[in-house]
């Protein structure tokens, strides 16, 4: 991660002058933990999974389809800066999955379009209220020690 220092900015300059083809860019975290969850042999189990309630009739009505989708934001250092190549879109970079400002989100609809509140969870040890405010009762709150669904 690259912090501003006035005592290293002018070898940076220098660097990303004779290296045209580089820039600053912010990188998309991805959690080293769950990355390895996911396998080729769990995705053709999963693939599998879904052909055979295919077949036994539970995906042919829109509102039998579900979809949840658990995502994570670390809340304390959301973006850190690297330089990478120009013109990517996202530069991706890991974490180790123990960092303890999290707030997950978990959403979920169905193919027919019957969208449910989602679900915040935040880490730490106390409901907080306020963090309610302005969502209209739209979503529902939870606190854990990790801010992942467990």
């Amino acid at each position: 991660m690259l912090r501003p220092d006035p005592h290293n900015d002018q070898h940076f300059q220098r660097f990303i002058k004779r290296h045209p083809q580089l820039s600053l860019r912010i990188t998309h975290a991805n959690n080293r933990k769950k990355e390895r969850k996911w396998t080729h042999e769990l995705a053709d189990r999963y693939i599998a999974k879904l052909m055979e309630l295919h077949n036994e009739g539970f995906l042919d009505e829109p509102d039998q389809v579900w979809n949840l989708e658990e995502s994570a934001f670390n809340t304390a250092e959301m973006f850190d800066r690297v330089v990478g190549r120009k013109g990517m879109r996202q530069v991706y970079s890991q974490y180790d999955g123990t960092e303890k400002e999290l707030v997950t989100i978990l959403p979920c609809g169905n193919a027919s379009g019957l969208q449910l509140p989602f679900m915040a969870l935040f880490s730490g040890k106390r409901h907080v209220r306020s963090r309610l405010d302005g969502t209209g009762g739209h979503c529902y709150h939870g606190v854990n020690e990790s801010g992942t669904m467990d």
